[in-house]
């Protein structure tokens, strides 16, 4: 708006720089001469600032976890980037793009345009070393932001071999039916075992006695020992037996 007294107001859009389209304007004296003018205005730009939200996310063991920590994200002076990001316990600050090894942990590389994918090593669970990255829109302000990543916990399966002993009359026979068996998952013990033609099962440590046959007892950590009465063999113990269990840790 120009007035006639020659006062002016330009009320630039929201978020508007850049060169405004001249203005020409007539002046009079009353006389009967007029004279034209040009107004020139030009609107510089500043620095808006912008957020971005961090980002929590979890994934199954063995699982990679892609996604983009840019989501939702703008800003009015332009796109928005990512620059760079470090991670917590590890040395260096990593450009977009490039993979940051977390020993004993996984990969994890995050783009410029956000997108990332966390690789986690074999068998690992837990929460993964926290992420900071920068974020920019070109305009001079960055903005920094944090992943989070936690790993959670599946169930390894694992298998353990039977076994066949033979052992002398009147000897006793010795072992651990867990020999060679291991799981990533955690310790393996025995829990319990059961023997064909002999009613109950047996919690691990206790002594099963066969009639006529003899004892046998199974310990948690898979040590057997057998006793045979005289002349005796034993029976076959169940398929079911010894029972294993890998409790996570």
């Amino acid at each position: 708006m120009i007035g006639a007294n020659g006062e002016y107001t330009f009320t630039p859009a929201a978020n508007y720089n850049g060169n405004v389209p001249g203005v020409s304007y007539t002046v009079t004296d009353g006389s009967g001469t007029d004279v034209t003018s040009t107004l020139n205005i030009n609107v510089t730009p500043v620095d808006d600032s912008f957020t971005d939200a961090s980002e929590t996310v979890t994934v199954n063991e063995d699982t990679a976890a892609t996604g983009n920590v840019l989501s939702g994200t703008s800003s009015v002076d332009g796109p928005v980037s990512v620059v760079n990001f470090t991670v917590e316990g590890v040395t260096g600050t990593f450009t977009a793009g490039t993979t940051a090894t977390i020993a004993n942990v996984g990969t994890l590389v995050i783009g410029a345009d956000g997108a990332y994918t966390f690789t986690p090593a074999a068998n690992y669970n837990g929460s993964v070393p926290s992420v900071s990255y920068t974020v920019t829109d070109g305009s001079g302000t960055d903005a920094t932001s944090t992943l989070n990543i936690n790993v959670t916990p599946v169930d390894d399966s694992f298998t353990d071999a039977s076994e066949s002993v033979t052992v002398n009359e009147d000897t006793a026979a010795t072992g651990n039916v867990l020999s060679g068996t291991s799981s990533v998952d955690g310790p393996v013990s025995v829990v319990n075992f059961t023997i064909e033609g002999v009613t109950g099962t047996f919690t691990a440590g206790t002594t099963a006695t066969i009639a006529n046959v003899g004892t046998l007892v199974i310990g948690a950590d898979g040590a057997y020992t057998t006793t045979t009465a005289q002349c005796q063999r034993l029976p076959t113990p169940s398929p079911t037996a010894p029972a294993l269990t890998s409790p996570r840790p």
